[in-house]
């Protein structure tokens, strides 16, 4: 994808922006020690493509911050936020992330404990001692599914940046943006 096309799928996938002024918090700091990154989430996050030659969308953002970061990849293919949940508990008090990216839109079923346990994680990441910022990316398959329409409300109702891949790829073909029917090409 050239970086004009680049450009007008970010424009389209960024529905809404940080309310919390968490984000504005952390690129202050940031400018001081290493902007501390976790990413939660699964295949896409973790970086899985069918060819094996892609690096992790976590690690490209982390390639373009203009300041040094410490990015902790905890994705893990094939699972959705109730894991995440668990590895929350478990892991980032003792990472104490600055910045939170959270990715489970493909994997994540829509029912309402579903909608529920997510919105536990994201009740979870704010609250650690860190005071985290949270992105929430929300994929889509080739299909079409995900579970957007149901995270993205929430997400809004914590006043987290919302990144929409499908209204992202509104003007793209399929094939520019995956090889396969879920992971992003490079």
């Amino acid at each position: 994808m050239t970086d004009d096309r680049l450009l007008r799928f970010a424009e389209a996938a960024c529905q809404s922006a940080d309310s919390t002024g968490r984000m504005a918090q952390i690129m202050r700091r940031a400018s001081d020690q290493p902007l501390r990154i976790a990413a939660l989430g699964g295949s896409v996050t973790y970086g899985y493509n069918e060819t094996g030659a892609v690096i992790p969308y976590p690690e490209l953002l982390c390639r373009l911050l203009p300041f040094q970061t410490v990015l902790r990849n905890f994705a893990i293919s094939g699972t959705d936020s109730y894991l995440g949940l668990l590895l929350t508990a478990r892991d980032m008090p003792q990472f104490a992330p600055d910045l939170v990216i959270l990715e489970y839109a493909v994997n994540q079923g829509v029912t309402r404990e579903m909608v529920s346990v997510y919105e536990g994680l994201i009740y979870r990441l704010l609250t650690l001692p860190s005071a985290p910022a949270v992105i929430t990316v929300m994929c889509v398959n080739r299909l079409g599914y995900t579970s957007e329409n149901c995270l993205a409300h929430v997400a809004r109702h914590y006043g987290l940046p919302v990144i929409s891949v499908r209204d992202g790829l509104k003007n793209f073909a399929w094939d520019e943006y995956s090889s396969d029917d879920i992971h992003p090409n490079e």
